[in-house]
């Protein structure tokens, strides 16, 4: 059901989250700024919105952008985007410091 797969929506439950942002960071290396450093984890929150917001007006003006698979598939994943994004609300400061991490211990 939908509200099984919100209730399992996560950002740093597992090593995808932790994997990408060293391999992005490790990949950056000098050339990122520490402005840039400083607001990782609330730009990737900040997309997460972004999405959400995307997918709820698609919905709302009859699913012209996104393609969909089922009536209120955009709805779906407009949840699911808001889901995500109050888990990485409560966590900013910890994907913060994995990026901090990474960066720290970059190659």
């Amino acid at each position: 059901s939908l509200e099984f797969l919100l209730f399992r929506v996560s950002t740093l439950r597992g090593l995808y989250h932790t994997a990408f942002t060293w391999g992005f960071v490790s990949s950056l290396g000098e050339m990122i700024t520490q402005a840039e450093l400083d607001n990782m984890a609330l730009g990737a929150y900040d997309i997460t919105v972004e999405l959400a917001s995307r997918f709820l007006d698609d919905y709302i003006t009859g699913d012209k952008y996104f393609a969909t698979r089922y009536p209120g598939h955009n709805l779906d994943r407009t949840r699911c985007q808001i889901a995500l994004a109050k888990d990485m609300e409560r966590q900013l400061d910890e994907m913060q410091a994995i990026v901090n991490e990474a960066y720290d211990h970059r190659c």
